[in-house]
């Protein structure tokens, strides 16, 4: 197996980096050798500490600006598996947003104070069971030996017929045998309201620490512009870590 490589790119200059890089960066990785390539704007001190981290390579590179279109590239020539940001300048999205609709590969954006929690200890797997949404519940079986409390959650945002909540509770009961097969003990819940909003309260409800969610880019380009998508709105309110995965990986 080859090395798993993440580039992070932070702007931050107080970033506890040690703690970024064992409770929401490394566990990323599936395998023991693990390289990560930190682009920022600076290199400080806190940062060159840690260069020594046992199976875990760092390697930090320092640009004039940490632009979407740096990142992107950087992550391709690199063949990263993995997308990490942390932003404290980007308040209007506009860095994750470019990243959400280009990126080829998964994005982990991580905001707001450090918890101590594990990455996957509470886990937020929000889905609507169609072809895309269960790219969020394959990435959660990949990694479900080291999840400790996943939480699926189905945010209804229209009016259901009988038959449609039948066909629900049928889903729910595949969903839960499935993980279960697969050694994940996942419940799964219903909200009902706005899409994204409805995320981030389950995360509050379960004191999430990770939401992970499915960036569609198959809706009809003219929706795309009109709407504010589901998975920026997450990314932009949420005080967890968010990981969005490309409909198309």
């Amino acid at each position: 197996m080859g090395k798993d490589i993440i580039l992070y790119a932070t702007d931050s200059q107080g970033d506890d980096f040690s703690t970024i890089v064992s409770k929401k960066i490394a566990p990323l990785s599936q395998d023991e050798s693990l390289e990560i390539l930190c682009v920022s704007a600076s290199v400080s001190k806190r940062h060159l500490k840690d260069e020594d981290s046992g199976p875990v390579t760092i390697v930090h590179e320092k640009h004039d600006t940490v632009s979407a279109d740096l990142i992107l590239n950087r992550a391709a020539s690199a063949n990263a598996n993995f997308i990490a940001t942390r932003f404290d300048n980007d308040r209007n999205g506009n860095v994750s947003d470019k990243i959400l609709r280009k990126s080829q590969i998964p994005l982990i954006v991580i905001k707001g104070a450090i918890s101590p929690l594990s990455l996957w200890d509470h886990v937020i797997v929000a889905t609507n069971w169609d072809a895309v949404s269960h790219h969020a519940l394959d990435f959660i079986l990949k990694y479900g030996n080291r999840i400790r409390e996943p939480e699926i959650i189905h945010v209804i945002n229209q009016k259901l017929t009988v038959k449609d909540m039948r066909q629900l509770k049928e889903q729910l009961q595949r969903t839960r045998r499935m993980c279960l097969e697969a050694g994940i003990d996942a419940e799964a819940h219903i909200y009902a309201g706005d899409v994204g909003e409805e995320i981030l309260t389950a995360a509050q409800d379960y004191r999430g620490s990770l939401i992970v969610i499915t960036e569609n880019r198959k809706k009809p380009l003219l929706k795309r512009v009109l709407r504010r998508r589901i998975s920026f709105e997450v990314v932009q309110d949420s005080e967890i870590p968010v990981i969005v995965l490309p409909s198309n990986n």
